[in-house]
């Protein structure tokens, strides 16, 4: 169970990170500038996450 659910936190992590990066390659040029700003704290925020959810998995 455990496996699994790193499993599903790795792949929908995947998923949103390139997702985002599609968003930010199709987007105008003023907008890619402010999201490639905003992408540190989001990749710091989002490894947080991971984090608590690979955690809260291992405890259950």
């Amino acid at each position: 169970m455990y496996f699994a659910s790193m499993v599903a936190a790795w792949l929908t992590f995947a998923a949103l990170g390139t997702t985002s990066l599609w968003v930010v390659w199709a987007a105008p040029v003023p907008t890619r500038v402010k999201v490639q700003r905003s992408l540190g704290p989001m990749c710091l925020l989002s490894v947080v996450v991971m984090l608590v959810w690979m955690q809260l998995a291992a405890g259950r």
